[in-house]
């Protein structure tokens, strides 16, 4: 009965692993449902990010207006009332930071207010592809993504920067990141977080760095401040702060530079393991 029952889970495993592919740097889509703009491939900071310009010029960002932002683990559709839910923050929400979304949610399709998708994804299961997605009005002055493989899964964690410009001449950095889950000792957690941060060298005045950082223990919290308070971020604070906690630790947060909040909500819900944030800006 033991040789059957670990044939049984070997077969398993291969099945899965058969139907899995894996996409290292990731494979970066930018879907626009108005426009045909098109991007082309340049090096940008360093060889470990795919980096990506537009044909044609972006719209700028009014500095005047706030800016209104939902960031969410989505759990890839799993849950039902995801969509009545992201309809309903549609109308007041100008970006939309997206982890564990896929492409069979067809978020651009369903959102019509959201018409430009950047969406990069680490793997596809059955071909269902899974990552993060931004969502928006607006089109990038350029975008990059990036992965880093989970030590115990092999599974590539992604992330997506987009770069946009504003109406006084300068420029909005907006990362969206899941960040390595399944780690002890975190190096590679580190090392994702290092890749991050790289970005920040380039020529930008406000920056927004959000996601699921699955900062689950003292000493990966630690990481993190010390690595925002290094570039001058600081995270938003939540009320009511209703975000998914392990080990009472948030695993979602927003840092911001260059902004600041004018509100800053959570909300409750059983459409995602994960609770939404929104947050308002204003440009400083």
């Amino acid at each position: 009965m033991s040789v059957f029952l670990l044939m049984l889970i070997l077969a398993v495993i291969l099945f899965l692993y058969q139907s899995l592919t894996l996409y290292q740097p990731p494979l970066t889509q930018f879907i626009s449902m108005n426009e045909k703009q098109s991007f082309e491939p340049f090096v940008e900071i360093d060889s470990k990010l795919s980096c990506y310009r537009p044909m044609l010029d972006a719209e700028t960002i009014s500095t005047t207006q706030p800016l209104k932002l939902l960031v969410w683990n989505v759990h890839k559709g799993e849950d039902k009332g995801w969509q009545s839910l992201l309809l309903n923050y549609e109308e007041k929400t100008d970006f939309m930071l997206l982890q564990e979304a896929t492409s069979l949610q067809k978020l651009p399709q369903l959102l019509q207010r959201m018409p430009n998708q950047l969406f990069a994804s680490g793997f596809s299961y059955r071909d269902m592809q899974s990552g993060v997605a931004t969502l928006s009005l607006f089109s990038p002055q350029y975008y990059c993504s990036a992965a880093v493989d989970e030590p115990w899964l092999g599974i590539p964690k992604t992330g997506v920067s987009s770069v946009y410009p504003l109406d006084n001449g300068k420029f909005l950095l907006i990362i969206n990141v899941h960040m390595i889950n399944f780690e002890w000792t975190p190096t590679a957690y580190r090392q994702q977080l290092e890749q991050i941060m790289q970005q920040l060298e380039q020529r930008v005045d406000a920056v927004i760095i959000a996601g699921d950082f699955n900062a689950w223990n003292q000493e990966r919290v630690e990481i993190l401040q010390q690595k925002m308070e290094q570039f001058g971020l600081h995270e938003i604070s939540f009320f009511p702060d209703n975000r998914l906690r392990f080990n009472d630790f948030p695993l979602d947060h927003i840092f911001v530079k260059g902004l600041k909040a004018i509100s800053a909500t959570t909300q409750k819900t059983k459409a995602s393991d994960h609770n939404p944030m929104w947050v308002e800006l204003a440009f400083d």
